[in-house]
Order: C-alpha cells, then sequence, then structure tokens
C-alpha cells in the first residue's frame, strides 16, 4: 500500500459515520476546513497499523479498528505536534520500523488528526448534549494543568462525600433501635448468649434509688474534718 502523508480519515478505505444531529461548526474550523468537533459512530474510526502480519508474512499496512468504544463518540481536531507529541523527524525516529520501513502507527498526520474526548456510550447524543460537553472541554483548555489536576480532585472528592453520606443514611434506616430487642452475644465460655435491653426511664427520682437495699438519703451526709 503506497500511503501519504495526511489524516487517517483521507486514508481509510471507508467514510467515517457521523451522527445526523449533531451540528457543530458553531465550535470552529480547522486548517483544512473542516469542524474542530465532531460526533461519529466509533467503529467506523479507522487508522493503519504497519508491521510483518503473522498470517501471511506480508510487511504491508492494515487498516484496525482506532477505539474500543461501541457508540457515538465525540471527537476533536488536533495539530500534528498537539496529537503526536513531536515533529515529523522524531516521529520518524519513534515509530519507523527500520526493518520492514513502515511506521507502526501510519505515517506523520502533516494535517492533524481527530481524537476522542467523549464516549456517549450507551446514551443517545443530542446537539444539547454535545454542546454542553464542549463547554466544559473549552473551559477545561483555557486553564493549566494543575489547575485542571485540583479541579478533577475536588470533583472526585465531593463525589466520594456523597456516595459515603448516602451509605450512611441507607444503614442507618436499616439499623434497629435496639430498645426492648433481644440481641445475641458472646458469652464467657464461647458459647453466644442471649441478653434482654429493656428500655429505661427517662428520670429516675433519688428515692427510687438504693444501694445494697437501702434507700439513698436525699441530704447530703456531714464529715467532722479534724
Amino acid at each position: 500500500m503506497d500511503v501519504q502523508q495526511g489524516t487517517t480519515d483521507l486514508l481509510s478505505p471507508k467514510p467515517v459515520q457521523f451522527h445526523p444531529l449533531c451540528k457543530l461548526d458553531r465550535f470552529g474550523k480547522n486548517k483544512v476546513g473542516n469542524n474542530l468537533y465532531r460526533v461519529v459512530y466509533a467503529p467506523s474510526r479507522l487508522y493503519l497499523v504497519g508491521k510483518r502480519w503473522e498470517d501471511t508474512g506480508a510487511a504491508e499496512y492494515r487498516f484496525m479498528p482506532l477505539y474500543k468504544a461501541k457508540g457515538w463518540i465525540l471527537e476533536r481536531w488536533l495539530s500534528a505536534f498537539e496529537y503526536c507529541k513531536m515533529g515529523p523527524d522524531r516521529y520518524d525516529i519513534e515509530y519507523r520500523d527500520p526493518i520492514t520501513g513502515l511506521y507502526i502507527t501510519g505515517p506523520y498526520p502533516q494535517q492533524g488528526e481527530y481524537d476522542m474526548c467523549w464516549d456517549f456510550e450507551k446514551t443517545e447524543p443530542t446537539q444539547g448534549y454535545a454542546c454542553r460537553v464542549i463547554a466544559m472541554i473549552e473551559a477545561g483548555r483555557l486553564r493549566s494543568y494543575n489547575e485542571n489536576l485540583v479541579a478533577n480532585r475536588e470533583h472526585m472528592a465531593k463525589q466520594e462525600k456523597a456516595r459515603e453520606d448516602r451509605a450512611f443514611a441507607e444503614i442507618q434506616n436499616e439499623m434497629p433501635t435496639f430498645q426492648g430487642q433481644v440481641l445475641s452475644a458472646p458469652s464467657t465460655n464461647g458459647r453466644s448468649g442471649i441478653r434482654q435491653f429493656k428500655t429505661r426511664p427517662d428520670r429516675i427520682a433519688a428515692n427510687d434509688l438504693r444501694i445494697r437495699g437501702k434507700k439513698v438519703p436525699l441530704a447530703p451526709r456531714k464529715f467532722a474534718i479534724a
């Protein structure tokens, strides 16, 4: 296969499937006139893999699925340097097989490439849903890496706190009051025993208290101090 420089879409043997209801041109165009964002069907996205294949022994390029996602996804266009984090010379060193002469992940994307930034999973995407996700992504791009890291940690901490609060509330709802309940308690001889918890009165009058069968005196005793 004679592979030229370009994007995966330009080289793909079949067209990418776009979602018919998500029109995202309002978010800008890339340098070749395509939308910066697009909603596509993940299985329709392919990329080139160059190597010697075990089934035939031939050293050639083949198209493989780009994503593991099975449904609709949101992609954003990235420049070649944003996508690879390197220039073409470094890419040639890193990804060109010296034996076969093939690029392991296809040729350098001179015209940029689309990359997945959101998986709608089993949810059917809508124009409003896609626009909200893009707004969050663009807000994150305006912040530094550390700012995004802190924001993500705070968001995860809030989610964890909410989960703990819900779990604690569920446990409280399921717990008995124990007053007047018969509970099983371990005994000293290793066998489980039965302990009866009875309801106590809120207040106990002093005259009702007894110490060794005698009522507690109401007046305090006087002690002689030598």
